[in-house]
């Protein structure tokens, strides 16, 4: 009776290990991977650090960050510096299943079996042409959490040998007796671990090296699936814009210099003036095409047309004054200056001490003149990135409007109060903000005392910004986001269809107010907008 051919396969597999001599095989994974985490995060941890445009990834990394931006440990995500512990969801390390090599050596370093782990079909030991079987194991997704849950997921890439143990057989090496066991994490399907004729090989560990990092904070149940994804918070520097280069003549900057200035109304125009200090006047550049240089001239005394051709000599001018100047008004003009310093001596003399803030006490009621009880304070934002700029752009012709929103690392006012008194903020709502009453418009600021407000200074503009339409078609809408993508807000005028009808920049959080001396107050909104003294948690 003839044997089957199964049966002479067995006779065939059964001499060959009969006649193999145990031998020790080191089998091998490496490529691209890494290690990936997936946690669970409080939302408030989440609105936390998206208000104070926080960097995760700083925070990731740095032990030092939090101290630095002085938040509290109930808004920790995880400890500082510590993002691999934040794995209450899935965590695993490995290569990736579709970007990696499975490698086999014999005992003498031949390779004796190598492929790619795309090219794993999975058919096992039986197969004519047996190969590695896969075995999946964790499955782990942004959405298997109810919808609103915030998960932490987080990726560091790497490259290298993600796996390298030994296999001691005592029968030939079959490929389709070794198992690969996977966990799929956000879309990523991850070797970790592997296992041969059942039983498992153990790990001796890797050699890899660091190719980057990505860290996020999404929203379960947000993607939409209109190309734009979750919605997620990573450090709001995803998209840059550019920064404005000019100055609404409504601001007045605190150094004297020459700036781009833009007027309002529906025939404002961008042009150079100087600030004084006091007031803006007209600026043109010199006639010689050698120097760039801007020669600043004041109307008085001078041709009205920019374009007139006058020559200002200041040695000549300076020489015309002096030769004006008689020996008898040089006599009237010094005793004139030695009697005002004489009042200046008296009134310092006879005034009270200070005793309102900074000092300690109440202040003491004395007679001054309104111009002595003025006082400038310099205002910063206490936090980073919690000053936003907004304009408001309305077309010529037409109903649309455009709202550009642009947000900046730092900003820095003074203040002017006409009391001599610490400025009484008045905080309210920030439009598009989060509906809490803890905001000042720097540029129209409320408060009791408060006369004025003056910008020094609005540092790295673009750490996030968005664009509000109003009044147009859908296509108008698609070609203005490219236009100002490519172009800048500060462009729109430029076309000659629209005109800057007002700009705000508001501030919000922890403000730290300086007054001249160095003295140093740091105030903020209570819950329903009233200024109390900040107290870091």
């Amino acid at each position: 009776m003839a044997k089957s051919k199964s049966t002479i396969k067995e006779q065939e597999q059964l001499i060959e290990t009969l006649k193999f001599t145990p031998c020790t095989y080191k089998i091998q994974l490496w490529g691209y991977g890494g290690e990936y985490v997936m946690g669970e995060v409080d939302r408030k941890i989440y609105d936390y650090f998206k208000k104070r445009r926080l960097d995760l990834a700083e925070f990731a990394w740095s032990d030092n960050y939090a101290e630095e931006q002085k938040i509290p440990e109930d808004m920790y995500p995880f400890y500082p510096g510590s993002w691999h512990d934040c794995d209450n969801v899935g965590h695993c390390w490995g290569v990736d299943r579709n970007a990696g090599t499975l490698q086999v050596e014999d005992e003498n370093g031949n390779t004796v079996y190598e492929v790619r782990l795309e090219n794993i079909n999975g058919f096992g030991p039986d197969d004519e042409n047996p190969d590695p079987e896969w075995c999946c194991g964790d499955e782990i997704w942004i959405d298997m959490k109810p919808a609103g849950t915030v998960m932490f997921v987080a990726t560091s890439s790497e490259k290298g040998t993600f796996f390298e143990g030994e296999l001691q057989l005592k029968t030939p090496f079959n490929p389709g007796k070794i198992s690969l066991n996977y966990d799929e994490i956000d879309g990523n399907e991850i070797i970790t671990g592997v296992t041969y004729d059942g039983e498992d090989v153990d790990n001796w560990g890797g050699d890899t090296n660091g190719k980057g990092t990505d860290f996020g904070m999404y929203i379960a149940g947000s993607n939409k699936h209109d190309g734009k994804g979750y919605e997620k918070y990573t450090n709001m520097d995803d998209i840059q814009y550019t920064m404005t280069d000019w100055f609404s003549k409504k601001i007045a900057p605190v150094r004297e210099g020459v700036y781009n200035i833009r007027t309002t109304g529906k025939n404002g125009y961008t042009h150079q003036a100087k600030w004084t200090g006091t007031r803006w006047i007209s600026a043109w550049q010199e006639d010689t095409p050698e120097t760039d240089e801007l020669k600043i001239k004041e109307w008085q005394g001078l041709a009205a047309d920019p374009d007139a051709d006058v020559v200002w000599d200041p040695a000549a001018e300076l020489d015309k004054i002096v030769s004006d100047f008689t020996f008898e008004q040089g006599v009237a003009e010094i005793e004139r200056m030695v009697e005002e310093l004489g009042k200046e001596i008296g009134a310092e003399e006879t005034t009270q001490p200070q005793t309102g803030w900074p000092f300690a006490g109440p202040a003491t009621e004395t007679e001054v003149t309104e111009e002595s009880r003025s006082k400038w304070w310099t205002v910063r934002t206490y936090y980073k990135k919690s000053c936003e700029q907004h304009e408001y752009f309305v077309q010529n012709e037409g109903s649309g409007k455009i709202k550009v929103v642009d947000g900046f690392r730092s900003c820095t006012y003074n203040v002017e109060t006409n009391d001599g008194e610490f400025p009484k903020f008045e905080f309210t709502y920030v439009p598009g903000g989060n509906g809490a009453k803890d905001s000042i418009d720097m540029n129209s600021i409320g408060g009791a005392n408060i006369e004025s407000s003056e910008l020094v200074e609005m540092f790295d503009g673009g750490c996030w910004g968005d664009n509000e339409f109003e009044g147009l078609t859908l296509e108008e809408i698609e070609k203005l986001e490219e236009f100002l993508s490519e172009n800048g807000a500060y462009a729109l005028e430029d076309e000659g269809e629209w005109y800057l009808d007002e700009t705000e920049v508001w501030v919000w959080g922890p403000l730290e107010v300086t007054d001249d001396e160095g003295n140093t107050r740091i105030v903020i909104a209570d819950e329903n907008g009233n200024m109390i003294d900040f107290v870091e948690e």
